[in-house]
């Protein structure tokens, strides 16, 4: 009589799944354009539809195949819509997959343990009974449909309320939701979900047993399993949401990490400069302490007014000339910083590749450009820093091969509209390191706490900008190519 309540409760179930689903893929991949406004919604009706039909189809099946089946079918579907409605990458959806699994089937758990636990309900039924007040059979049988039927919509509902608070408790603790996933990180977050679904599922099969042709609930034989159960399902939830804190954590801490590694590098950088300009001003206090002596000469020289006074004074105009030359700048990019990061650069890596070829002709910032001298130095530093120690491996190499590398570095900028591009070409020896799910190669350095920090300062930097960093390996040369809006506009703005 009752079963149409029954089943409308079951149907409110699957349509708070189809909202858990869109809820929480949505807050971890990028949306595809597929269903406009109404792109959560389909995702959610797909899910439930696909369900319902799941569960239609294996009504029939025996108790331990429908479970098995049930899992490997819903994690299909999970998979499915996430390359369909999202653009997902394999890591990522791995995780999110196996997370609503794992909290679908904890939640599940929990709440069909505390079903049992309120089955107090139907004694209070037996009681009435017992002591007359229920006056007849019918009425008895109705309570009991009655009861069942609340005690129905309690779990589902329940077990709703519960996957939906879970979830988003797991959203919240994954805080650093653009951190891109690696794979070295999947065994760290996978580990507590598969190991929830493996709980739960093992949990469902074994609590109904059979005793001849009755099947029994192990809750009956064993009420204490009660208490245990609902304590295992509940660490094991537990479990997944302070694993996923905990991996925030170490996202922060690497950041922090890296981020002093970055502030060290940039003090080394000041320190370069610095030297580079004692050099300078070392150069103009010399110059400047002749000066006087070789304006006295030259002044005598124009006294006297001779051919040969004429020679010596030109002669002496020529020295004087010479002695500029060490304080002008190699480079005339139109950036002052730059400049003067490129003359650093350079005998830097003069020092370390006297035969390194650097070419800067190409690269020119115009002088109404918003972007901060800092921020271009910044960029150019770790690119040619990057750059000279790729030159520097493939300069061992070829030594060991007793061989003769081609040694050089390109640089060059150009506009396209609102944006410009800087282009930064160096030879290598043709290998990288590059993992599953990096952003970008694996760091040849001796140091790996030095793993992807120039690059990443570099995109952090672009992305001031609104701008974005790119890279290519064809052969022996790596392109590192880096786009911002040339009108200085950034995030803050």
């Amino acid at each position: 009589m009752y079963s149409w309540w029954n089943g409308l409760s079951e149907i409110g179930y699957l349509a708070i799944q189809g909202f858990c689903v869109q809820y929480f893929f949505g807050s971890f991949l990028k949306r595809r354009k597929i269903g406009g406004r109404f792109h959560g919604g389909c995702v959610g009706v797909c899910f439930a539809v696909s369900l319902w039909c799941a569960d239609f189809w294996m009504e029939e099946m025996p108790g331990v195949r429908r479970t098995l089946q049930g899992i490997l079918l819903k994690a299909f579907l999970l998979t499915a819509l996430a390359f369909v409605f999202y653009q997902a990458g394999t890591v990522r959806t791995c995780f999110v997959v196996v997370a609503f699994l794992a909290v679908g089937e904890i939640c599940f758990l929990i709440s069909y343990t505390c079903l049992h636990l309120s089955t107090k309900l139907f004694d209070l039924v037996v009681w009435g009974w017992d002591r007359g007040i229920i006056p007849s059979v019918e009425r008895m049988t109705t309570l009991l449909e009655i009861a069942s039927s609340i005690l129905t919509t309690f779990h589902f509902l329940m077990c709703g309320v519960l996957l939906y608070l879970s979830l988003r408790r797991l959203v919240r603790c994954f805080s650093e939701r653009d951190y891109r996933i690696l794979g070295e990180d999947l065994p760290f977050l996978l580990a507590p979900g598969v190991t929830g679904i493996c709980i739960g599922t093992l949990l469902k099969m074994l609590l109904i047993t059979v005793e001849g042709d009755t099947p029994t609930l192990l809750y009956e034989r064993y009420p204490f399993l009660q208490i245990l159960v609902l304590l295992i399902a509940v660490s094991s939830l537990l479990t997944i949401l302070f694993a996923v804190s905990l991996f925030q954590d170490l996202i922060r801490s690497s950041r922090e990490r890296s981020e002093r590694v970055i502030l060290e590098r940039q003090v080394e950088q000041l320190q370069g400069h610095i030297a580079e300009l004692e050099r300078v001003y070392s150069g103009v206090r010399s110059i400047k302490h002749d000066m006087k002596n070789t304006i006295a000469v030259l002044t005598q020289l124009a006294a006297s007014g001779g051919d040969r006074q004429i020679g010596e004074m030109q002669d002496c105009l020529a020295e004087l000339n010479q002695c500029f030359a060490p304080l002008e700048s190699r480079f005339q990019t139109g950036s002052t910083a730059a400049d003067a990061l490129l003359d650093l650069k350079y005998h830097e890596a003069l020092l370390r590749l006297p035969e390194l070829a650097l070419d800067a002709d190409g690269l020119l910032f115009p002088e109404g450009l918003k972007i901060h001298g800092y921020d271009i130095a910044v960029i150019l530093g770790n690119a040619l820093d990057n750059a000279i120690e790729a030159c520097a491996r493939l300069k061992g190499k070829e030594k060991e091969k007793e061989g003769r590398a081609e040694l050089f570095i390109r640089l060059s900028s150009y506009f396209r509209g609102k944006l410009i591009f800087i282009r930064v070409e160096n030879s290598f020896d043709g290998k990288l390191d590059l993992r599953e799910g990096a952003e970008f190669p694996q760091t040849g350095k001796a140091e790996k706490r030095l793993h992807g920090i120039g690059l990443t300062n570099i995109r952090y930097t672009a992305e001031k900008y609104h701008g974005a960093v790119d890279w290519q390996a064809d052969g022996g040369v790596f392109t590192l190519s880096v786009m911002m809006k040339a009108d200085g506009r950034g995030q803050g703005d």
